[in-house]
């Protein structure tokens, strides 16, 4: 068997046939990059924020063979896949914002300098998602688990204590006063 050990110094040292780390452990860890035969990046949206160090750190490792997995639904945002996209493909992904332009409708509220996305612009789902199909599949859970039984829900009553009861009322009534004295328009901070 071989292992990852720490030796002198708090220098990692690689015997390992199989490497298992958190994604937020890679910027910690530049001393693994081009290492690797084969990288598989479970929970892959984690790396769908181009900016974080994390994505940063995953996209420096290299490797001849990567994958990229999840069980979230990108495919209905686009925004959210493109850091993922270019990871596995940086050569056909490369620009972000030309990306965003062609599979993103958006707007330029007024006076404002960002880009409020609206959904999915018709190029998404007629030419950059079928493009990608061979990159993913996506199963349902009756497809998964055909024979799963459908959810039960249970109430459960729980007696507190009186300083408990206290408490529990105060936050109720201290949140519903709150609520009711908000104006829940578009301006509200609620949303």
């Amino acid at each position: 068997k071989r292992h990852l050990f720490v030796g002198k110094g708090g220098k990692y040292i690689n015997t390992a046939d199989v490497f298992i780390c958190h994604y937020d452990v890679l910027r910690l860890m530049p001393e693994l990059v081009e290492r690797f035969g084969h990288i598989i990046y479970d929970e892959c949206h984690n790396l769908q924020n181009r900016k974080a160090k994390r994505t940063k750190a995953a996209k420096a490792l290299k490797a001849p063979l990567l994958t990229d997995m999840s069980g979230s639904v990108f495919t209905t945002n686009p925004d959210n896949i493109w850091s993922v996209l270019n990871h596995l493909k940086p050569k056909t992904f490369s620009s972000y914002w030309r990306f965003f332009d062609k599979n993103i409708l958006w707007e330029q509220p007024y006076g404002q300098r960002y880009k409020k996305i609206l959904g999915p612009a018709p190029a998404w789902t007629e030419e950059t998602l079928p493009s990608i199909r061979g990159f993913y599949s996506r199963v349902t859970k009756e497809e998964a688990l055909p024979d799963l039984p459908p959810k039960v829900y249970n109430e459960l009553w729980v007696d507190l204590e009186p300083r408990q009861r206290q408490m529990y009322d105060e936050m109720k009534r201290d949140m519903l006063t709150w609520i009711e004295q908000t104006d829940l328009d578009e301006e509200s901070p609620l949303f």
